[in-house]
């Protein structure tokens, strides 16, 4: 009887959001060149295109 009373519910391990709702607003694409620029500040690695007749 003393265990039953010591259950914790599904919505527990939840996030709560309400008190921080999202909100994002895309105000323009960003030119090749400033694609560039970001992938050499942030040190990311090139990433070649997959041959489209290869699915593995």
């Amino acid at each position: 009887m003393m265990i039953q009373s010591r259950q914790w519910g599904g919505g527990f391990f939840g996030p709560f959001l309400q008190a921080s709702p999202p909100d994002v607003t895309v105000t323009a694409e960003l030119t090749d060149a400033e694609v560039q620029h970001w992938f050499e500040t942030l040190n990311l690695p090139e990433v070649a295109a997959k041959p489209w007749w290869k699915f593995w």
